[in-house]
């Protein structure tokens, strides 16, 4: 299976398009599939938005209405085979992130 790239700068609906396309990545077979497409919808749109800013849709154009969260998530594309090896990418990203800025300074 070939590694597909993920990229978080992208349109959230494109995004949201090749993740779903991708396997699932488990055995759990005894999972309803509309409640593991559900689940990961919203995980793609808190990725995207955590990468890119929150936004609102007045009736004329998007709108950022607060800044991002993790904006180092769509720094790097994610090259990823199965939906749980986006989850696993993004948790990484996120726990590295968060683990840096606990870290004293060097400069103190």
């Amino acid at each position: 299976m070939r590694s597909i790239e993920i990229d978080l700068a992208e349109p959230l609906d494109r995004i949201l398009t090749t993740v779903l396309s991708l396997p699932a990545g488990c055995s759990d077979v005894v999972r309803d599939r509309f409640i593991q497409e559900a689940e990961m919808k919203h995980v793609v749109c808190a990725l995207h938005e955590a990468a890119n800013s929150r936004h609102v849709e007045p009736k004329v154009n998007l709108v950022a209405i607060a800044p991002p969260v993790f904006d180092s998530l769509k720094a790097k594309p994610f090259h990823v085979r199965t939906q749980i090896d986006l989850l696993i990418e993004a948790a990484a990203r996120l726990i590295r992130r968060t683990g840096d800025c606990r870290r004293p300074r060097q400069d103190d």
